[in-house]
């Protein structure tokens, strides 16, 4: 009940605001991209880059269409881009919902992964896709939670790493700090990742991933923060362990399938 009456008096606010807002069984629009164009569209993508960063379609190494995304990393530096889903005066209010089927699909090719150092620290890895959670504005900041779903690089492996918090103010600690191991990355070729998510930070949640055509992880419980707004999707390149070089095509996210 709290929760409605909040979404109701920020469409409200929005509308008021001149924002356009469309109310629909499904709050969250398909999206879907290639990176076609010559250039990252910022009609449908924000940029959240550092400096050094390179971050260009380019034709080089393709899933499909004329071009893909080309991130190239500096080490420990941020390289990421954020699909827009919907306005930007409504995104400052909602972004994935809860409790509904979501699913997220993105062809990744790792063309370099510098020459990384092996670490049995596993703080020591490179974020490729990471559904950031948004803390609410509360009197003490919510922070250093972690991710509640991203998928990493660690030692040359791939691994998902999730987490969850069904409290209304969350501690200032990682949270999200469980890992399960895929398997070995190998540079040199695409590989179609696909997630299924019902966001919840109850026991009604689902998460499952898909490498390629085989399921490569599956969680059923909670895997998100108790967040107003939820969380949003950045791929790229986040604080890789060497300069690391990754190809992004292909994606989108869709409702129930």
């Amino acid at each position: 009940m709290r929760r409605a009456l909040i979404v109701l008096a920020i469409l409200i606010i929005a509308t008021a605001a001149g924002a356009a807002v469309f109310v629909a069984a499904s709050p969250s629009p398909e999206f879907a991209d290639g990176f076609d164009a010559a250039n990252i569209s910022e009609e449908r993508w924000q940029i959240d880059a550092a400096e050094r960063c390179v971050m260009l379609p380019d034709n080089e190494h393709v899933r499909d269409g004329p071009r893909a995304l080309k991130i190239v990393a500096p080490t420990g530096k941020r390289c990421e881009v954020v699909p827009r889903t919907r306005s930007s005066a409504l995104s400052m209010f909602v972004r994935e919902p809860f409790d509904e089927e979501r699913w997220y699909r993105v062809s990744v090719f790792v063309d370099d992964l510098g020459n990384p150092e092996f670490s049995d620290d596993l703080g020591d890895n490179t974020i490729v896709l990471q559904w950031h959670s948004s803390p609410d504005r509360l009197p003490q900041k919510e922070g250093g939670r972690g991710p509640p779903l991203a998928l990493r690089i660690h030692n040359n492996r791939w691994g998902i790493t999730y987490g969850a918090d069904p409290n209304l103010k969350s501690e200032r600690r990682i949270i999200a700090n469980k890992w399960h191991f895929i398997g070995p990355v190998e540079t040199g070729r695409w590989i179609d990742w696909t997630f299924r998510v019902v966001w919840s930070y109850q026991d009604n949640g689902l998460t499952e991933v898909w490498m390629d055509d085989d399921m490569v992880f599956q969680h059923r419980g909670a895997n998100a923060y108790n967040d107003f707004r939820g969380v949003y999707l950045k791929l790229g390149i986040y604080h890789p362990v060497a300069k690391q070089t990754i190809y992004i095509d292909r994606v989108s996210i869709s409702n129930g399938g």
